[in-house]
């Protein structure tokens, strides 16, 4: 499996719990849920709608001085995920830095996604976060969002009752990767 995959924002909703963004690696049938604030989610919602505004937000803002600095937004990475917490960086090339060395800036995620949309770069997901933090699709379209621990915890017991051994230890694999992160906390 690649490590990073590319993805797309799937949809942006406003749910009890808060603002949601869900990223959906192209072609897979499993989407990372992120909760975010309301001032990013508009910052996100405005980038996708393509909405100019009169005066310059601050992620409109940021790019007017990367692009009179001669960098390029190339990609967004969301590189990692550890106990619901996201970890992104933003990937530029300019001067002294090529595609073989790049620039990396660490940022939270809502953020790198308003930059993407308003760049329209790339933007990718590492296997391990969707390994950690997917949700199957169909369960989301049925309102069933759950925490990754409590959604492969269900998932093993039914591979184990469908007597589907080899899929029930990638399961077990992914959850044991879940608990070694947990144990890294601290």
């Amino acid at each position: 499996m690649k490590e990073l995959l590319e993805a797309e924002i799937w949809t942006l909703a406003r749910i009890e719990e808060g603002n949601l963004l869900m990223l959906r690696p192209l072609g897979a049938e499993q989407v990372v849920s992120i909760f975010i604030g309301s001032s990013e989610a508009q910052a996100i919602k405005l980038g996708l709608d393509g909405v100019l505004v009169e005066r310059p937000l601050t992620h409109d803002l940021f790019l007017k001085f990367v692009k009179a600095a001669l960098f390029t937004l190339n990609r967004v990475e969301i590189r990692d995920a550890k106990n619901d917490v996201f970890y992104s960086r933003l990937c530029f090339t300019g001067p002294g830095h090529d595609e073989n060395n790049p620039l990396y800036i660490d940022s939270r995620p809502s953020d790198a996604l308003a930059l993407a949309v308003r760049a329209k770069c790339p933007l990718f997901v590492a296997a391990k976060v969707l390994a950690k933090s997917g949700s199957p699709i169909d369960f989301v379209m049925k309102g069933k969002i759950e925490s990754p621990r409590s959604l492969l915890s269900r998932e093993l017991d039914s591979a184990v009752a469908a007597e589907e051994y080899e899929r029930a230890a990638e399961i077990r694999d992914r959850l044991n990767m879940l608990e070694k992160d947990d144990g890294k906390k601290g």
